[in-house]
């Protein structure tokens, strides 16, 4: 299952537009004065006005995580997700139809070795085959991310914070 990002809303809406624009979920912490966004999106989003349970919070993060979850689907090597398709090699295909098996949790560098057929000598095509997945995963808000040593796991495109000083000046006063 997915864990969606928690954003407190409207004091945190620029983190919920770049989650939006990279096609993550998100929950969002509606202040009790705020009213909801106009543009709440049904199947990314979902809200809990505060002051909330720490337990209602848990159950609608798990819901929401479990929603995405379901929109992934992998058929005949093209990944669908609820927001795009993507075509992949048959061993992208191969690599990917054993991260989904283990979503969050770290899959072992010698049982993606397997799924392509590999053996331990084979360890730098298998990092050539994630590279070129990775690249193809991030247009539909998925990465796989390496854990050194162990394997990879595959889960949801990190957001970047922009500069949190944004001053187009700032070099030209140096």
């Amino acid at each position: 299952m997915w864990s969606p990002s928690v954003v407190r809303w409207p004091s945190e809406a620029s983190l919920r537009a770049r989650l939006r624009s990279a096609a993550l979920p998100c929950l969002l912490l509606v202040e009790a004065a705020a009213s909801l966004p106009a543009d709440l999106d049904a199947d990314d989003e979902d809200w809990v006005r505060l002051p909330a349970s720490d337990a209602d919070i848990t159950a609608r993060s798990r819901q929401l995580g479990l929603r995405f979850s379901a929109s992934i689907r992998l058929e005949d090597a093209v990944l669908h997700t609820g927001h795009g398709t993507v075509a992949l090699s048959a061993g992208e295909a191969a690599v990917l139809a054993v991260l989904l098996q283990h979503r969050f949790a770290v899959t072992p560098r010698t049982t993606l070795l397997t799924s392509l057929g590999l053996t331990d000598a084979d360890t730098r095509r298998l990092h050539r085959t994630v590279h070129r997945l990775r690249g193809s995963l991030r247009a539909v808000g998925l990465d796989v991310f390496p854990a050194r040593g162990r394997g990879y796991s595959l889960g949801l495109t990190i957001v970047p914070d922009p500069d949190p000083d944004p001053d187009p000046d700032r070099d030209r006063d140096r």
